[in-house]
């Protein structure tokens, strides 16, 4: 049987990729640290590292046993993250999860402002795709989740950030421009710039299209806003977004059109409802509502031509 102790050396080692270093971390010689490889490679019946171009390198089955370890250290660090946070909620860390479009509006101000409070916290924003936000979420490794719903998981409170629609953003002085709404028909030949159908926002366009018998073909698959309207300024199609809250900047103008049929996507935060929150991440999902309140009103005039 593994003790603890033979998996905290293990996990060194493949941290620090040297015996030396691993020694290091652990606050020990790098001939115990072979040792306790030594015996661990006895207890499990094969080696785990082997030498490789000089380098120490882990074997096939080591590295079948990192991902488990990984998920072992995960657990333990978060352990400490909310011993740490009980203690005082001023310190501590505050880990989300979202995808690239949220993170790149929504989540930059809400950290900014709540770190300006709070200095000693650590924030830790991963961007991920939306199966793997929720996977963290459900796993713990990760305090809040922000995605567009619906978010249906059975044990996942779930919060309002704000709501929109899609719109078609399109160079200034296209002929399109002159429309009031624009239509999957009036797309017809134009090069397309929208999410994959892959996405959740994709498969809504897509629906969206279907619903009027056209086809989509996508000249370019993009999902986040900022640089689908960068590309835009840059003349490579039009796009189907969510609107920026903001004045965009690029080399040329672009006009904003509603896109018929109306895709409305809300925007929500999401935390296991049958696992504690700390009082920390629930300051964070307050201040994330209060930004998105702000910036409430700025999506809603972006609806219009």
């Amino acid at each position: 049987m593994l003790t603890m102790r033979q998996l905290e050396v293990f996990w060194a080692i493949i941290i620090a990729e040297n015996l030396t270093r691993a020694g290091e971390m652990l606050g020990i010689s790098q001939p115990a640290v072979s040792k306790y490889i030594k015996n661990t490679e006895d207890v499990l019946g094969y080696k785990l590292f082997v030498r490789k171009n000089g380098r120490l390198r882990p074997s096939p089955e080591a590295e079948l046993l990192i991902p488990v370890v990984s998920s072992i250290f995960d657990g333990v660090a978060s352990a400490r993250r909310v011993a740490t946070e009980l203690r005082n909620d001023r310190t501590g860390s505050v880990k989300i999860a979202t995808v690239s479009t949220l993170a790149s509006e929504l989540v930059p101000q809400a950290v900014g402002s709540f770190m300006k409070a709070r200095p000693q916290v650590n924030v830790g924003v991963k961007i991920l795709s939306r199966i793997e936000v929720i996977a963290r979420v459900q796993r713990q490794q990760v305090d809040i989740g922000l995605l567009y719903s619906p978010i249906t998981e059975p044990n996942f409170q779930t919060l309002d950030l704000f709501f929109t629609e899609l719109v078609a953003v399109l160079p200034s002085d296209h002929i399109l421009s002159a429309k009031q709404e624009i239509h999957p028909k009036d797309l017809i030949g134009e090069r397309l710039i929208s999410p994959s159908p892959t996405t959740w926002c994709g498969l809504r366009i897509e629906e969206a299209y279907n619903s009027c018998g056209v086809v989509r073909h996508n000249a370019v698959d993009c999902s986040h806003s900022e640089i689908s309207y960068r590309l835009v300024s840059e003349r490579a199609g039009i796009a189907i977004v969510e609107p920026l809250h903001r004045p965009f900047e690029g080399p040329r103008r672009v006009a904003v059109r509603p896109f018929r049929p109306r895709v409305e996507i809300r925007a929500q935060l999401f935390f296991r409802n049958d696992r504690p929150i700390s009082h920390l991440a629930m300051a964070f999902a307050n201040k994330l509502q209060e930004v998105a309140s702000e910036t409430q009103a700025l999506r809603v005039t972006d609806l219009a031509p």
